[in-house]
């Protein structure tokens, strides 16, 4: 019994903690590629913002969904200020980093992410795992 509720933990967290370490890695190169046109670059940098958090606040409702017996808007509430609270302290680990410095615009468009793959989420009645 005890092996299973180990083999289910690590199932709803090891695809969060594996994300949020991505996040990490990549917010910790002083050197990003960069497209050639400002536009361009803004747009593919703030996309993947928007992309990055959208997944790990999905990854997070899963869990806590699975973890908690339950989906709905508190789960969703405790997804988002999880993801929201990672994105802050990404953006605050950005002001070690070389070349990086924290941004509140990326914390913004973090939050609209995570926020978006929620609302998504809500629209499915039933997660897939």
């Amino acid at each position: 019994m005890k092996k299973n509720r180990v083999r289910g933990a690590l199932q709803c967290w090891l695809p969060v903690l594996s994300w949020m370490a991505a996040i990490f890695y990549f917010s910790g190169q002083s050197d990003l590629p960069s497209h050639p046109s400002p536009l361009l670059d803004a747009v593919l940098k703030k996309g993947a913002h928007f992309t990055e958090y959208g997944v790990l606040s999905w990854l997070l409702y899963r869990a806590w969904s699975t973890q908690l017996g339950k989906r709905g808007p508190s789960v969703a509430l405790i997804a988002l200020a999880w993801a929201v609270g990672y994105a802050l302290s990404d953006e605050w680990h950005q002001g070690f980093v070389a070349n990086r410095h924290p941004s509140l615009w990326d914390l913004a468009v973090d939050a609209v992410g995570a926020l978006a793959a929620l609302a998504l989420a809500s629209l499915k009645p039933k997660l897939p795992h």
